[in-house]
């Protein structure tokens, strides 16, 4: 079923997909309890939004244990119709994984997110150079020209991986507060 709202309004490149919670008080076998969110308790839903409004796009509530899907199951519901379009999903740590990169890559959907140590599939070789990295410094990595995982120290070691642009590196300069220069 489609809705108006999906029919009607054109949304921007950057879209996101992130946990939201939905208040209730009352009793169910559904509502699940999430510390960190500044609603802690209700319904917990998938949203995909619009990353520069906060329009919500799509969405599905979480059905508990018995809903069992998986992170590409539901990426692959909310992303439903924008095959093709040119947008980027901007995501969190949780849905970042090769394997639904490729197949949103295949669809012609780009996305970014910080990736999990875990689920960057690094040999070795890669772990041990991460490790060594200075603070500022980057490693880039790329898999068949579909998939690029960028590792830079900062305080801590980031992960990013990403499955689209372009060839060319670019520059930035970047402020090291530490050292008041750029």
């Amino acid at each position: 079923v489609l809705i108006a709202s999906r029919i009607l309004y054109t949304p921007d490149q950057y879209l996101t997909i992130d946990e939201t919670m939905i208040r209730f008080n009352g009793r169910s076998s559904m509502k699940v309890y999430m510390p960190l969110k500044p609603i802690k308790y209700g319904f917990k839903a998938y949203v995909l939004a619009e990353s520069k409004s906060g329009y919500v796009l799509n969405w599905m509530l979480y059905e508990g244990k018995k809903g069992q899907h998986t992170i590409i199951d539901i990426v692959n519901h909310l992303t439903e119709g924008l095959d093709g379009k040119g947008h980027v999903i901007c995501m969190d740590r949780f849905y970042t994984m090769p394997k639904l990169f490729l197949q949103l890559a295949n669809r012609n959907i780009g996305a970014i997110g910080a990736i999990m140590t875990n689920r960057a599939y690094m040999d070795n070789k890669m772990s041990n150079e991460s490790k060594k990295l200075q603070k500022w410094e980057s490693n880039f990595y790329t898999h068949n020209k579909e998939l690029m995982l960028t590792i830079w120290r900062d305080s801590k070691i980031v992960k990013v991986l990403s499955n689209f642009g372009d060839d060319k590196i670019v520059s930035i300069e970047r402020y090291n507060k530490d050292k008041k220069e750029k």
